[in-house]
């Protein structure tokens, strides 16, 4: 999980944190969830908080895909992190700057998520729910 930047006497720092699932365990990504076949285990509740989210904080996301979304834990709490390095070869994009616009790619993209994992996406409740 990227938290931000950070100066120090060498330059610029990235300043970063390890998602686990428990004390041992790195957190699997959705995608991870898929080929392992633990789809089962997927909790909407969490993910549908995850989205909402992403929403009401207006996260522009521009890699949101089931690789970039682990599921782990932090101070005891189960839920959905967005995890993703640095070096995306783009800035955004000036249409970043609409709230509209980014609302329906990140749509789009819970939709293409939902497909890959056998669930629905509603964009107008903006929610996750089994098929």
């Amino acid at each position: 999980l990227m938290l931000g930047f950070a100066q120090t006497d060498i330059g610029p720092a990235s300043l970063v944190e390890k998602i686990y699932i428990d004390e041992k365990t790195i957190a699997p990504s959705l995608h991870k969830m898929m080929m392992e076949n633990q789809q089962s285990k997927l909790d909407l509740q969490a993910l549908n908080v995850f989205a909402n989210e992403i929403l009401k904080y207006r996260i522009v996301t521009t890699d949101l895909t089931t690789r970039n979304i682990v599921y782990g834990q932090r101070l005891g709490r189960r839920r959905f992190f967005l995890v993703d390095g640095i070096g995306d070869n783009y800035a955004f994009k000036v249409r970043h700057l609409s709230h509209y616009i980014v609302k329906y790619d990140q749509s789009k993209k819970f939709q293409k998520i939902a497909r890959a994992l056998g669930i629905h996406w509603c964009g107008d409740s903006w929610s996750f729910s089994p098929l």
